[in-house]
């Protein structure tokens, strides 16, 4: 296997063991884990502009439709407030609750604890490589709906 493949087949195993994981620790809360990281994304706003759910798409990189599935079901149990925009009539805002904003701190601490386990001893140099070259490769994934 060539180099840029076997780079690509860890990426694909080490993302289907942090989507695992997530979803152990979402499911604590009773969340998906795409659930939660949708949470999380709007949580990381609280305070500032909230974000639409096209935002939030091109943020997490996520399918329309995978979305609105979790913005509605994030509605449904209190996490989250939908408000008008000002700016656009048919967009919504979203907006973390008291209890939406609860639960992403508990599961962002419970994250932060496993991470801090799994990632013990990596020095802290290859970690700042290792992101850099994930935001790298993000950016160069098109996006056909812009």
């Amino acid at each position: 296997m060539d180099e840029e493949k076997e780079f690509i087949a860890e990426l694909l195993h080490t993302g289907a063991f942090l989507i695992r994981e997530g979803g152990r620790i979402a499911d604590w809360f009773g969340l998906s884990q795409q659930q939660f990281a949708v949470l999380r994304a709007i949580a990381a706003q609280a305070g500032e502009m909230p974000l639409t759910q096209k935002q939030l798409r091109l943020e997490l990189m996520y399918e329309k439709s995978n979305i609105s599935k979790a913005v509605s079901r994030l509605v449904s149990v209190g996490y989250v407030r939908l408000e008008p925009s000002m700016r656009d009539g048919r967009s919504k805002l979203l907006r973390i609750t008291e209890q939406g904003a609860e639960v992403a701190r508990r599961g962002m601490e419970a994250f932060d604890a496993w991470t801090d386990a799994w990632l013990e001893g990596v020095p802290p140099g290859k970690l700042r490589q290792s992101a850099s070259l994930m935001r790298a490769l993000r950016e160069r994934v098109p996006d056909i709906e812009r």
